[in-house]
């Protein structure tokens, strides 16, 4: 009964109000719904980029748990070859001296000096 006394204005007011709140309150709730969602695909996503990295270790580690991977380590790395096998050695190609058939570090300052004045210094082979 204390609402038929109150002037209609006032009631319109009131209910303007109201529905302006809820309105405002229910675009909040959408945009954080939409960030919501950008955020769960780009987690989507980088939880998927996160197993295709696994698989791709996982992958890798299966393979160096092999005797393949193991003999490929062994030859490249620590030199060594199977029972039978020759090992050639080439020591210092990019080290040599193809004029002088010496490795750089044995070359003498005299020689170095010979060098400049022969050839110039783009050809020089520093050690």
């Amino acid at each position: 009964m204390a609402l038929m006394h109150v002037p209609a204005y006032i009631k319109h007011l009131v209910l303007t109000l109201l529905f302006i709140v809820a309105a405002v309150n229910f675009t909040r709730t959408t945009l954080n719904i939409i960030e919501s969602s950008k955020r769960l695909d780009e987690l989507k996503n980088t939880v998927s980029s996160l197993e295709s990295k696994k698989n791709e270790l996982k992958s890798e580690l299966e393979y160096k748990k092999t005797d393949d991977f193991v003999e490929k380590e062994a030859r490249n790395k620590l030199g060594m070859a199977k029972i039978g096998e020759e090992i050639f050695v080439v020591e210092n190609i990019l080290g040599t001296n193809s004029a002088l058939g010496q490795s750089k570090k044995a070359l003498s300052n005299v020689q170095l000096w010979v060098q400049v004045f022969s050839r110039g210094f783009d050809n020089i082979d520093n050690p």
